[in-house]
């Protein structure tokens, strides 16, 4: 199955909830058991390591928000299996999601260099055997992150990102 990430939206009320009553992460993402998403999420399987070293390349400095789009926010409860869940306020969300607005598939493309990837062992290892193929698996995952990350800051929302 390997690592996949995913992004929940939370309002404000939610991100406090959850900070102050870390053992009901679970239950804020996994309702009914397991059985059905929170509303407003999005996952981007395994592309997550792939898009975080694109997006590294485009950053000016360590503490560009590109830097914390897929690992930005505060740990929060238990470890889920590849670690806790992260709570992303909404002021950062918004930033992040300004920033992805500006990152067009050409600008993407022109950081895409399958031989570094691999060389760096970003997950999950295919980058030179796909060539083109494992850049639209990219580009297809970071369009749909992008677009979560607009709609949530359209609502005001922070997010839960986490790994499973």
């Amino acid at each position: 199955m390997g690592m996949i990430a995913y992004f929940t939206a939370a309002n404000i009320t939610q991100l406090n909830a959850l900070r102050e009553h870390p053992e009901s992460v679970e239950d804020f993402l996994f309702p009914n058991d397991g059985d059905d998403e929170p509303e407003n999420t999005v996952d981007i399987d395994k592309a997550w390591h792939g898009i975080h070293f694109l997006l590294n390349k485009l950053a000016d400095n360590e503490e560009s928000p590109f830097n914390k789009t897929v690992f930005g926010g505060e740990d929060v409860g238990e470890d889920l299996g590849y670690g806790p869940a992260r709570l992303m306020a909404p002021d950062l969300l918004k930033e992040v999601a300004a920033l992805l607005a500006s990152v067009t598939p050409e600008t993407l493309e022109a950081a895409y260099d399958p031989t570094a990837m691999t060389a760096e062992d970003i997950y999950p290892g295919f980058w030179e055997r796909d060539g083109r193929e494992a850049f639209d698996y990219l580009m297809h995952y970071f369009t749909a992150l992008s677009e979560f990350y607009q709609a949530a800051a359209e609502r005001g929302d922070g997010a839960v990102l986490w790994m499973a």
